[in-house]
């Protein structure tokens, strides 16, 4: 099994553990902090991805994803 398809498959396989599972909420306790979202960014990163944060007045935020070095090219 190739790598991109083999994480596809792992990720697919967190749809069928229940929302209220402890594994989740030990999941999300570690990604859902600003370390977490760090080691997101490092990670997309090594992928190739840039990730852009904007918060908003209301509280809420908004992820932008793209491919590194995509948003220079539209500076020039």
């Amino acid at each position: 099994m190739t790598r991109p398809r083999s994480l596809l498959v792992a990720a697919l396989g967190f749809l069928a553990v229940d929302a209220g599972a402890p594994e989740l909420q030990l999941l999300h306790r570690w990604l859902d902090s600003w370390s977490g979202i760090g080691l997101i960014a490092v990670g997309l990163n090594r992928q190739g991805w840039d990730l852009q944060l904007t918060q908003y007045g209301d509280g809420n935020w908004r992820a932008t994803f793209f491919v590194t070095g995509a948003a220079d090219l539209s500076l020039a």
